[in-house]
């Protein structure tokens, strides 16, 4: 075999060629493969062509020709091109079912000579590709314009993320070393553009974002049924790895992920009680989480207008750092239902309430106990002014206006959450003390000794222990100036007393040991039972779920993309995985498979793969490249989604041993 450029109308294409003589013993020649512009050193060419050569017909060299890094990487990827692809010289043989292939297979087969090469994972695949085509993504994507081979690309990249994520430059690497989807696509992603061809599918997918997640949330409702309208929303954020100057979004904040080193980016998504995700917002790093929610308000009448359309009365459960006054209030003025905790600081309101031990009843198996009230809620909130008034500075009695409303209080107890946030509250001390205690070693050695400085470095440990400080009493220790030590600089006045110490103490009452596990459930609903609201609000786990996925398994962090469209777009591929992801989730426990998370399932499914067996029979060289056998395991799984294995593809092709070059 060899390599042969040759000019064509759309550029220049290199083919492998190979030499042969026909049944006339005359010298002809065939192309093997076409390689489009794939750019071979011209030098390198000829070994790579006969390592080729030797690897189809099973060949081993007497002494080993030692191949750079580079052009094993050519061998492998022309060899994976021609055993997927086919090869249109060679003698390619269709996969006949078993009882026609029988006399062929009576042959005797050297078992010692069977190789196995070119394994991949598929298992994982098969998962994703079995979702892309139950939600009918190819047809919502045919639907907005994409044409076929840009809706591969799409698979490709979404389904990439839910295996095993990387970045759209190693992605080529990806599909030609560790992943079976070229040979389930039937198409080779090779030639140098190709890393291009998935950028630009993924700024397709986000233009078409908002018509997909509308075809997200019906195709759900026609395989699950009519969800109840019950909303998750919460929020997350994730860093960028540069500094993202020209990012209109990306802004340093507190980062959940400690890297507040970092520009980041937030997330916005609203669930369905069941997890599964309805639609996304991306807003700007530094946003604050309360003041997201009246721009997703804002979607309901617009881009998520069928969540509206609903005869129930939508129902919001939300984290504690979104359900704000304002927030709530918007929600009863839309006529929507909340179900919502109240913040730590809250707490203490309710003390009375949570020291009376009757009405408490036990949640079976979770170490929680519950007490539900109805209340009427009675608070006075500024009033906008008339039309016809102009203020032209703020009034100092503002107008107030008074709103009263109904509302279920869940006080809860919780064993668990008393023990952990015990733990918390006693560290937090610890941190606390031991930062006065340095602070009291230096006024006792003299190294701070004016007051104003001192009480500075006290203001300074009260705002970075904020959450703790308020049980403390803190007193500064101070003497008068002895004059002989006086050694101020002239023309400053002379201080009267310095700082000689430092005393603090816990105050004696100090709710917030008392009140470790304890936690208040509002909700504008009604409940029959105080067990239902809260296993309603506990739901709100599946949107922390999530995003916890997202992070770890979907490849939403690092953000490597600088440009606001290609950050958008990395976003929003992860969340289509992440629609896969709760797919296939929720169709295996409803098949009665055991609950198992994502990493669990990827490792079950990993052992699964496609495979090129090799022998050699009656001097040519057989390969077949067909997946392997599943275990049980795995077999449950297929069955439980509907996969039918006989379907996948099958490559089967000789290679003569008599094939020469001349």
């Amino acid at each position: 075999m060899f390599f042969r450029q040759k000019k064509s109308p759309s550029g220049t294409v290199l083919q492998l060629i190979q030499s042969y003589r026909n049944e006339c013993d005359q010298p002809r020649q065939r192309v093997i493969i076409s390689l489009g512009d794939a750019c071979i050193p011209e030098q390198e060419r000829t070994l790579i062509a006969q390592r080729i050569d030797m690897e189809l017909k099973g060949q081993r060299e007497l002494i080993e020709s030692v191949l750079t890094t580079g052009q094993c990487q050519w061998v492998d990827r022309i060899l994976r091109q021609i055993r997927e692809k086919g090869v249109r010289a060679l003698a390619e043989v269709s996969c006949a079912p078993k009882t026609e292939s029988r006399g062929a297979a009576a042959l005797l087969v050297d078992l010692d000579c069977v190789e196995h090469t070119q394994g991949t994972p598929m298992g994982t695949e098969m998962l994703g590709l079995k979702a892309w085509e139950d939600l009918h993504l190819s047809q919502a994507l045919s639907e907005a314009g994409l044409n076929p081979a840009q809706i591969r690309c799409a698979q490709v990249v979404v389904l990439n993320r839910l295996v095993e994520p990387v970045s759209e430059h190693a992605l080529r690497a990806w599909l030609e070393n560790a992943s079976s989807l070229p040979d389930l696509l039937g198409e080779i992603f090779s030639g140098q553009h190709v890393e291009g061809r998935f950028y630009r599918v993924g700024d397709l997918l986000y233009k078409n974002a908002s018509a997909l997640e509308a075809h997200l949330r019906k195709r759900q409702e026609s395989l699950f049924g009519n969800r109840a309208a019950i909303y998750l929303y919460d929020l997350t954020n994730t860093y960028f790895e540069g500094r993202a100057a020209g990012n209109p979004e990306a802004r340093r904040s507190n980062s959940k992920e400690k890297r507040s080193d970092c520009p980041l980016v937030s997330l916005a998504i609203a669930y369905a009680a069941d997890g599964m995700p309805l639609g996304h917002k991306i807003f700007a790093g530094n946003t604050h989480d309360a003041t997201t929610f009246k721009d997703i308000l804002a979607e309901l009448n617009n881009d998520w207008a069928d969540l509206r359309a609903t005869p129930q009365t939508p129902l919001f459960i939300l984290d504690g750092g979104i359900a704000s006054a304002a927030n709530l209030r918007l929600l009863r003025a839309g006529g929507y239902d909340y179900l919502v905790a109240d913040k730590r600081p809250s707490r203490g309101a309710h003390a009375d309430a949570f020291a009376d031990e009757s009405g408490f009843e036990e949640i079976p198996g979770k170490g929680v106990y519950v007490k539900m009230q109805r209340v009427t809620q009675c608070h006075a909130f500024p009033a906008p002014p008339p039309p016809e008034v102009v203020l032209d500075e703020p009034q100092k009695d503002p107008l107030t206006e008074e709103q009263t409303w109904e509302e279920t209080l869940l006080y809860c107890r919780s064993e668990a959450r008393a023990t952990k946030e015990t733990a918390m509250l006693q560290n937090a001390r610890q941190r606390l003390e031991a930062d006065l205690e340095k602070l009291r070693v230096r006024l006792a050695k003299g190294r701070l000794k004016d007051p104003d400085k001192a009480n500075q470095a006290i203001g300074r440990l009260r705002q970075r222990h904020s959450g703790t400080v308020a049980a403390y009493e803190i007193e500064l220790l101070w003497a008068p100036v002895p004059i002989a030590n006086d050694s101020r600089p002239k023309g400053q006045p002379e201080p009267t007393r310095i700082a000689t110490g430092l005393v603090w103490h816990l105050c004696g009452d100090d709710l917030s040991q008392t009140l470790c596990g304890h936690y208040c459930l509002r909700a504008t609903r009604t409940f029959a039972q105080a067990r239902d609201m809260w296993e309603l609000y506990i739901s709100l786990t599946n949107a922390e779920d999530g995003f916890r996925c997202l992070k770890t398994h979907l490849g939403l962090r690092p953000v490597r993309h600088q440009k606001a469209k290609r950050v958008r777009a990395h976003l929003f591929i992860s969340i289509l995985a992440l629609h896969l992801m709760a797919y296939i989730k929720k169709r295996l426990c409803e098949a009665g498979e055991p609950p198992r998370d994502w990493t669990t399932i990827k490792i079950l499914m990993r052992s699964h793969t496609y495979a090129t067996l090799s022998t050699k029979l009656q001097k040519q060289t057989h390969h077949l490249r067909k997946p392997g056998n599943p275990n049980l395991t795995q077999k449950a799984i297929y069955s439980a989604m509907g996969i039918d294995l006989s379907t996948c593809p099958k490559t089967r092709f000789t290679v003569p041993d008599s094939a020469h070059r001349t």
